[in-house]
């Protein structure tokens, strides 16, 4: 059995498509939220879960947390571009592949059968284990607030969808804007933009 993790209905319906005719990919099930696919997953034990960054809110560390419960089942992200900075961080939580949804489904099914045989892709990651080295002196929770001011949202929104508090979210802030050389928010996110690719934004 496989598990897919995306809030829209029609990708829902297409990847749980795809995954019918993976070898291995197992019958799906359906969540629309990280909280949701943890809520399922110690009862329905897939052997596979596919994992939409948007839906999971580009939080890495719920995705790290995510794949620990998933164990010793494979977790697999998918994004909507290629964007090497979010591959290393899905290495990083302990994914077993990164895909990107801009090829067409027979890529997705060769690069899912791939994962699923030891071969997952994550362009320019780092070793297993290791916070991705590359991202300009970033943190992981740096990084994931810098995905969240690209898609233009505020300290309270951030706060929200990381699980953390306005405070926190304010000091992470001031560092990351202070670390990528930002004027303020707006200079922030186009920097975002350029630094982690156009898979921020929908």
């Amino acid at each position: 059995m496989s598990l897919v993790v995306e809030e829209k209905p029609i990708c829902r319906s297409a990847l749980g498509q795809i995954l019918l005719e993976c070898r291995g990919g197992g019958h799906p099930r359906f969540a629309s939220s990280i909280e949701e696919a943890i809520s399922q997953i110690s009862a329905l034990r897939p052997s596979l879960t596919l994992v939409d960054l948007f839906t999971a809110n580009y939080d890495f560390q719920k995705l790290k947390q995510l794949v620990a419960h998933a164990k010793p089942g494979l977790v697999i992200v998918i994004d909507d571009r290629l964007n090497p900075a979010f591959a290393s961080l899905a290495k990083w939580a302990g994914a077993a592949g990164y895909l990107t949804k801009d090829v067409d489904a027979e890529g997705v099914k060769q690069a899912i059968t791939g994962a699923i045989e030891g071969g997952g892709n994550f362009p320019t990651a780092p070793a297993s284990g290791q916070a991705p080295g590359e991202t300009r002196g970033l943190s992981v929770r740096q990084l994931e607030v810098l995905a969240q001011l690209a898609l233009g949202k505020s300290n309270q929104e951030i706060a929200e969808a990381l699980g953390i508090s306005t405070g926190t979210v304010k000091t992470h802030v001031h560092t990351v804007l202070t670390l990528i050389g930002a004027r303020n928010r707006t200079h922030a996110a186009l920097i975002a933009a350029r630094f982690l690719g156009p898979s921020t934004v929908r």
